[in-house]
């Protein structure tokens, strides 16, 4: 009896020693680390997005009359006044201001560095440069003939004029603060502004021709000399000004995050002037100048990703 009840003694023991042995084992079991949500350092990345700019052409300064040649010299209509020429003619077909929507998609590559100043609060500085497609173009044509022109046996001259305007930004870049606040740890809000600089071309063309005439039927003689024309200004420079916008960035892993973003930006403006001359009757030679200003500024769209280190 006494043996039996020692067997029972041991066999309880024995388990209730390896329930605890297969206790601690579960409880020494290691618990996987949280994974790092790392916004602080130098990362890389790239961006593609859409720009658009909607000043087109505004006219600045205009003049017409008559010019010399040999000496350069000009007589002014606006100032002086003028009958009867041509370049008056031809001021009348020329459109004072041209709108027009220049708009293009981008790519570019981007980096920067984050500062954690708060558990919560991010400060950092970034700079990106995109190749752009950003183009725009607005034309307008007429013609206009003298009233003599209906009569039998009067001399009389035809014009007709084409006016066209353009303008683009063949890259872009920006270097900019941000200022961050995180709503999640791993959802970034941020406010950015800074420099922006681009390259910016612009272009104002003229083209036409100007047409004499006379006929007369009690003589059969008939004549008709048409002279084109055609001058083409354009300016090619790199423009700096400014930016701000916001947008919103998602950690994806500790290293890995997406973004989008909102910039407004101001490159200022541009002017080109055009100067032509164009045929008068009697050998007499007219001239034409124009200047537009064209402005760049506009919203930028864009979306991309960043790998920090």
């Amino acid at each position: 009896m006494k043996s039996k009840f020692l067997m029972t003694a041991a066999a309880f023991s024995l388990s209730a020693f390896g329930a605890q042995a297969a206790d601690l084992a579960v409880k020494a079991r290691p618990v996987p680390a949280p994974a790092v949500v790392g916004w602080a350092g130098f990362y890389v990345g790239g961006v593609v997005g859409y720009e658009d700019n909607r000043n087109g052409a505004r006219e600045t300064d205009f003049d017409f009359g008559y010019y010399d040649p040999s000496s350069g010299d000009r007589f002014s209509c606006i100032t002086n006044g003028c009958f009867g020429s041509n370049a008056a003619r031809l001021a009348d077909l020329i459109p004072t201001h041209q709108a027009f929507n220049s708009h293009g998609l981008g790519i570019g590559v981007t980096a920067g560095y984050n500062f954690m100043v708060s558990p919560t609060i991010l400060l950092g500085i970034e700079s990106d440069l995109s190749w752009w497609g950003l183009k725009g173009k607005a034309s307008a044509s007429g013609s206009s003939s003298d009233p003599s022109c209906d009569l039998e046996g009067f001399g009389c001259h035809f014009t007709q004029a084409t006016t066209a305007v353009s303008s683009g930004i063949d890259w872009f870049g920006t270097v900019r603060g941000r200022l961050g606040f995180l709503a999640t740890p791993s959802t970034l809000l941020f406010a950015t502004g800074g420099l922006a600089y681009g390259d910016v071309n612009a272009g104002l063309n003229v083209n036409g021709s100007v047409t004499w005439h006379y006929a007369t039927v009690c003589c059969g003689f008939a004549l008709n000399t048409q002279v084109p024309f055609s001058s083409n200004a354009s300016t090619n420079t790199i423009k700096a000004g400014w930016t701000v916008g916001a947008g919103l960035e998602q950690k994806l892993d500790a290293h890995w995050s997406v973004k989008a973003e909102y910039l407004y930006y101001d490159l200022g403006s541009v002017s080109v002037t055009n100067f032509f001359t164009v045929p008068n009757w009697l050998d007499t030679v007219g001239y034409v100048t124009k200047t537009d200003s064209f402005k760049f500024n506009g919203n930028i769209v864009r979306v991309g990703v960043n790998y920090t280190f």
